[in-house]
């Protein structure tokens, strides 16, 4: 029989590893703007139902415009152009809360197929923007809830392709300004998520990298 056995010089080698891991700052500014997103999204689902013509689209964007949430969420849209089932701009967007606009968009591109919403499917080729503003975290009125609801929505949904190029993130949501980058892709399906992402945070004067 051998026996192994490990020498004082042997043991000294050997090093034992601590990794700490931190949630980065971006994480809840980021989550909070895919939540609000993804809901500005299936509020234009429901509302397309042969409407894309231009007045059609006027009609969309007004109802969005007028449409206030139970927690309070209000979506606001400037313009909307291109094809209401597939590839459309929506300009001048923002988000409101009960306290005012907390996150705005010149513009946000999305290529979608919204009639997949027929069947519980929210399907979004690609969804881009140039710049997101997020000022603030959003402050949603409290509503009764299930307790033992399940975290996610009962909806496939799939971004095939996420690439924000800018988020300007204010000091009011980590105590510093931030600038970040997000690109990726989103897919939940059966209340489970995957969500394969590149998101960095740049470092510049005045701004926290």
């Amino acid at each position: 029989m051998v026996e192994e056995t490990t020498s004082a010089s042997e043991a000294s080698d050997i090093e034992t590893v601590r990794v700490e891991e931190h949630r980065p700052v971006w994480h809840t500014p980021l989550k909070w703007a895919g939540i609000v997103l993804g809901g500005l999204f299936v509020l234009v689902g429901i509302l397309v139902l042969g409407l894309n013509t231009g007045p059609g689209r006027g009609i969309v964007r007004d109802q969005i415009n007028n449409l206030t949430l139970a927690n309070g969420l209000q979506a606001q849209i400037g313009k909307i152009d291109g094809s209401l089932y597939g590839k459309m701009i929506l300009r001048d967007v923002a988000l409101r809360d009960p306290k005012g606009v907390f996150a705005t968009s010149p513009r946000i591109e999305v290529d979608w197929r919204p009639f997949a919403f027929a069947n519980n499917h929210v399907d979004i080729r690609s969804l881009s923007s140039p710049l997101i503003r997020l000022a603030r975290l959003p402050e949603l009125k409290s509503v009764p809830s299930d307790p033992d609801a399940p975290l996610l929505p009962d909806l496939d949904i799939d971004v095939g392709k996420l690439d924000l190029k800018r988020i300007e993130i204010g000091p009011a949501v980590t105590g510093e300004r931030h600038v970040a980058q997000l690109s990726g892709e989103v897919h939940i399906a059966d209340r489970r998520a995957q969500i394969v992402a590149d998101a960095r945070t740049l470092a510049a004067p005045g701004v926290a990298g």
